[in-house]
Order: C-alpha cells, then sequence, then structure tokens
C-alpha cells in the first residue's frame, strides 16, 4: 500500500526514475572500490596515483575491448547459424554491406555497439537465440581468459591492469546476461526471453532484420507488400517484438502519406508496456503525422512530454532531429532553431549510410521545411 502510493505521487516517480540514472555510475565506483581492495588484500600491493591512472586507462580499454568482443560474439554466432552480415558498430565507428563491399563511415546511434545481420531466407529455421546470446557468451569466454591470466600473473603493474579490465568486463557480461526490465534499450537476455515467447515475436525479430537490410539496398518502407507485417498468430502487443509489426506498417503508410491510417496503426501500441525506446519512436510518428495533417492543435505537447523523450531524441540523432525541430517550433515557438534543427537534419540524412532510409528522411525533412517557412 505505501509502495503504491509513492509510486502514484510524480516527484517520487521522477526520484526513482533519476535513481535509475546513477545506479550504473554507483556500481562501478563499487565495482572500481572492490578491486582495489582485493589487489591491496591478495596481494598487500599498495596503490599510488599510478596504479589509479593504470586502472582508469585498463577499465576504458577493457570496456572497448569488451563491448568490440560482445558485437563479435553476435556476428559470430550469426553467420554460423545461417545469417549474413549487415551493419557493425562501435560506438560512432560503423562498418556496413554495400554492393558486395564492406564499407566504413561514421554515424551518431543511442548504442555504444550493435551488430544488425542480414536472417536466413527461410523463417522457420531462424534461430534467433543463438544470434541473441551470442555476444554474452563472447564476453563469459573474455572474463575466463582474463581470469586466467589474472591467477597466474604476479607483476603488479599487469595484475593492476588485467584485474579492472575483469571487473569491467564482468559487469558488461551481467548487464547483457540478467534481463533489465527498466532498460530504455532492451538487452540480449531480455530480446531472448521476449523472442521465447511466441511465434509471433520470432517473426517480429525476422521481420525487422529483414526489412533493415532491403532497406540498406535502397527499398523503400512502402515498396513491401503489407501482408509481410501482418501473421495468423495470436498478437501481444506488449512484447516489443509483436508491437513492431505494428510500427512497421505505420512506417508503411506515413511513407505512401497515409497519415490518418499510421495514427490509427501507433495508436494500437501508444499505451502499451514497451521500452522507452520504443515509446519514444511511436510518440515520434505520431507528431510527424499531426504536423503533416495540420492538426497541431492536436495536444502533441502531451507527446513531447513523455518522461525521457526530449533526451532519446538529443541523442539518437537522424530520424529524431527532425523531430526536435518540431518541438522547437511548435512547443517552444523558436523558429530560427527550428529551422537550424531542419538543416541539421538534412544534413545528417544526406550522411545517412542506409539508402532507403536516407531517401525517405530527405523527403519527410522537405515536406516538414515547407510546414515551417
Amino acid at each position: 500500500m505505501i509502495i503504491t502510493l509513492l509510486f502514484k505521487n510524480k516527484g517520487m516517480l521522477g526520484l526513482f526514475r533519476k535513481a535509475k540514472e546513477i545506479i550504473p555510475h554507483i556500481l562501478i565506483g563499487a565495482l572500481l572500490g572492490v578491486g582495489f581492495y582485493y589487489l591491496r588484500m591478495t596481494l598487500g600491493m599498495e596503490f599510488t596515483w599510478g596504479h589509479g591512472f593504470l586502472a582508469v586507462v585498463s577499465s576504458f580499454l577493457f570496456f572497448i575491448i569488451g563491448v568490440t568482443v560482445h558485437e563479435l560474439g553476435h556476428l559470430t554466432s550469426g553467420l554460423l547459424t545461417g545469417y549474413a552480415f549487415c551493419t557493425f558498430r562501435i560506438g560512432s565507428f560503423l562498418w556496413f554491406y554495400e554492393s558486395g563491399l564492406i564499407r566504413f563511415t561514421k554515424s551518431r546511434s543511442i548504442f555504444i555497439g550493435q551488430c544488425i545481420m542480414i536472417p536466413p531466407c527461410d523463417v522457420s529455421t531462424v534461430s534467433v537465440l543463438a544470434y541473441n546470446l551470442g555476444g554474452v557468451v563472447f564476453n563469459f569466454i573474455l572474463c575466463m581468459v582474463l581470469l586466467i591470466i589474472l591467477l597466474i600473473s604476479w607483476n603488479h603493474i599487469i595484475v593492476t591492469f588485467v584485474a579492472f579490465g575483469l571487473f569491467i568486463n564482468v559487469m558488461l557480461l551481467l548487464y547483457t546476461a540478467i534481463p533489465i526490465p527498466f532498460s530504455s534499450v532492451p538487452n540480449d537476455a531480455r530480446n531472448a526471453i521476449e523472442t521465447s515467447k511466441s511465434k509471433a515475436a520470432r517473426y517480429g525479430m525476422y521481420i525487422m532484420l529483414f526489412v533493415e537490410s532491403e532497406l540498406m539496398k535502397g527499398k523503400r518502407y512502402r515498396d513491401f507488400d503489407k501482408e509481410l507485417f501482418k501473421h495468423n498468430f495470436d498478437i501481444n502487443l506488449n512484447n516489443y517484438f509483436e508491437a513492431y509489426l505494428i510500427i512497421l506498417e505505420a512506417h508503411r503508410l506515413i511513407d505512401s502519406e497515409l497519415y490518418n491510417e499510421a495514427i490509427c496503426e501507433y495508436k494500437k501500441i501508444l499505451m502499451k508496456e514497451l521500452p522507452r525506446s520504443y515509446a519514444v519512436q511511436i510518440r515520434a510518428g505520431l507528431i510527424f503525422c499531426h504536423v503533416m495533417l495540420n492538426q497541431t492543435s492536436v495536444d502533441i505537447e502531451t507527446l513531447f512530454s513523455y518522461d525521457g523523450m526530449i533526451k532519446i531524441l538529443e541523442k539518437s540523432g537522424f530520424w529524431f532531429t527532425k523531430i526536435l525541430a518540431v518541438y522547437e517550433y511548435f512547443i517552444n515557438d523558436n523558429k530560427d532553431k527550428a529551422l537550424k534543427l531542419i538543416e541539421k537534419a538534412k544534413i545528417e540524412a544526406a550522411r545517412h549510410f542506409n539508402i532507403g532510409e536516407r531517401i525517405m528522411e530527405l523527403e519527410s525533412i522537405n515536406r516538414l521545411e515547407l510546414i515551417m517557412r
């Protein structure tokens, strides 16, 4: 009863949400503290500022190594189970397949690492479990290798360097291997659990990857058969893989300039219990449709007020930059800043590696600019 009352209070709910943001930083600090304590107790080491600097360097370096190994795990498990290479991201560095070649570019994203594969043609033969958990398996192997090195080495510098690399990668392993219900972007363990719940969820993940690979070739959403986003299974719209079929259908309708129909699709999942990244995408789509229909009297401010909305839009770039322009134009009444964001959106879209998305985005930005000018 007390917990229910606390969470009905917006102030307490906001406090809880803020707490979720700082918990990872607290855990990192605690992990580093445990690392220093372990080294001191087991080796009798007296720490200096040099050891501290080495710990920071090791933590940063092994974080990058850990993320890279994790994504290589997805890549390897995907290739072994019939998938083909599509994109591979580490931070803003992106490698992608185009016209028979693997190309490189830089692209902003909310993802620290990401590996997207092209699924096999036959949906019935797709192994989603191996693809989802390949990164977790590779992180576990890396942790075991570092542990062995730590156990057989007595050099203080090597031990300090490897120990903090191990601690950081244990953290990465736990973060991806334990399903986290409140994460804005679902992790691998949660993806594995959600796809195991139904055939519809596995189909949803298959279509998500398939559509991405086709867009890379220059296909548009309106080029897909609408039947592709339908199936004969009972659908649970609280499962984000199943709900994504609705999002894809809404994208197809938007690309066909059928904005009212797209709004109807988005509203089917607007209030569902979906991860924040999905919820933001739904609200952004609704905002764009309302603006295209000149329905700015509709309370788009309510859509923008969704928790974490602006923050995710700012971090994501590309498709969401034009939505930030809408925010400045219609909510903050700042036409100059809105038009600057439109120009920024054009530059981002023109540089975007995905051909189909690039074509569609440039068109939608131009439509939006006509309204704002």
